[in-house]
């Protein structure tokens, strides 16, 4: 009795809106659905009538917005402590293979977005140390050549260079594809790693929300401008592809595609980390519709999960979780690993362009467990369609 008096309660209060109350009603849910069934001497109806509740309330709850990011957040906790720290890692390059990554990329030209830190450097890092050229796109030119300078005193390969573009900026943008194409370059891979995480509403000076300017509409923009790069770069023949590699993260499991405001403009008060994710869930939607629409075009492209990386990004966009997490984290090199092999190695023809990866393996993009974050066709043109209404608004 005590027992349903607390479904009851947790129901109303949930109804009411008070905080954590949602989570206790979906459990209690959840426990009435299934737990009638193993409580001897009940009646056969009242079994029937507990379950048909215990299905009502499971069908209310998982339509409120609220309770669904309490439920995949908590999915996300427990699946990330488990594999994305530096103990899944471990376990997981038990099974590679160990020379999956010596390639020889003396013909080979990529360019990396945010290659002067974090992941974006260590990418450029192991690009240049097997020979490639390596455009490193920054947008600070100090910082930039300082980078540059540590790679090429490292490697020895002097083809690393710097290119500087704000990849918030769509004019910016256009300046570094015109250049590409000015020169005619052949391009064998292009990695989407630039970005950000603001936590209060902030616009750029094109008037677009900074996050989704950087971490969506400037990586739809530049991927776009690279294509014929891009297709020269594949038009070796044979099995030869490019390929685009966006740096998604893990938190675009906790959201859905949102369309209608993707600058979190109604978004009371504005959740930096909660746009972040957002704009992740972008990329992973991104390299799907793109590997559909250039599947003849020799250009492969792969959205992937670095994992809980131990960067000064992280640390001054979330210190709450660093702190509570910090001790487990991947080192950046450990977070490069699949972006370097999805961009190099020959292990990556077993996977389809479009897909998401971790750890060297293509995984579900999305939580397993009553998720809510799949989109549909019609979505995902929706959003498209929305880039090219802001590019057409700032060109």
């Amino acid at each position: 009795r005590i027992f349903y008096i607390l479904v009851l309660l947790s129901f109303i209060f949930s109804l009411a809106g008070v905080e954590g109350s949602f989570s206790v009603a979906f459990h209690c849910f959840l426990l009435l659905l299934f737990g009638g069934f193993y409580q001897t001497g009940m009646p056969i109806r009242v079994k029937g009538v507990l379950f048909l509740a215990g299905v009502a309330g499971v069908f209310y709850i998982t339509r409120n917005p609220i309770v669904m990011n309490v439920w995949r957040r908590g999915q996300f906790v427990a699946l990330g402590s488990r594999n994305f720290t530096k103990a899944g890692f471990e376990r997981a390059e038990k099974g590679w293979n160990v020379h999956a990554l010596d390639v020889d990329l003396q013909s080979k030209r990529y360019m990396v977005t945010g290659a002067n830190s974090g992941i974006g450097y260590v990418t450029a890092l192991e690009l240049a140390r097997r020979g490639a050229t390596v455009d490193m796109v920054c947008r600070n030119a100090e910082r930039g050549d300082s980078a540059r300078r540590k790679i090429v005193e490292e490697t020895g390969n002097e083809r690393v260079e710097l290119r500087i573009c704000d990849m918030s900026s769509m004019e910016n943008i256009c300046g570094l594809a015109a250049e590409f194409e000015g020169e005619a370059v052949s391009l064998h891979g292009l990695i989407n790693n630039a970005g950000c995480m603001v936590n209060s509403f902030t616009k750029t000076k094109e008037g677009i929300e900074v996050n989704f300017a950087t971490n969506s509409l400037g990586v739809y923009h530049l991927t776009k401008l690279m294509i014929p790069s891009l297709r020269r770069g594949a038009s070796g023949g044979g099995d030869e592809y490019s390929r685009v590699v966006f740096v998604s993260s893990g938190g675009m499991l906790t959201e859905p595609l949102v369309v209608a405001d993707v600058e979190g403009v109604n978004e009371k008060p504005f959740d930096g980390a909660r746009q972040y994710s957002r704009n992740k869930r972008q990329q992973v939607v991104m390299a799907m519709r793109f590997a559909d629409m250039y599947r003849d075009d020799g250009v492969h492209f792969y959205s992937m999960h670095p994992g809980w990386c131990d960067t000064d990004s992280l640390k001054e966009a979330m210190p709450g979780f660093y702190e509570k997490f910090k001790d487990s984290f991947r080192t950046v090199a450990q977070g490069a690993d699949s972006v370097v092999w999805l961009a190099i190695s020959k292990e990556v023809d077993s996977i389809q362009s479009g897909e998401f990866v971790f750890d060297r393996h293509a995984v579900p993009k999305h939580l397993p467990l009553l998720a809510g974050t799949q989109s549909s066709p019609s979505e995902i043109e929706s959003l498209f369609a929305k880039y090219e209404d802001y590019l057409s608004r700032v060109s």
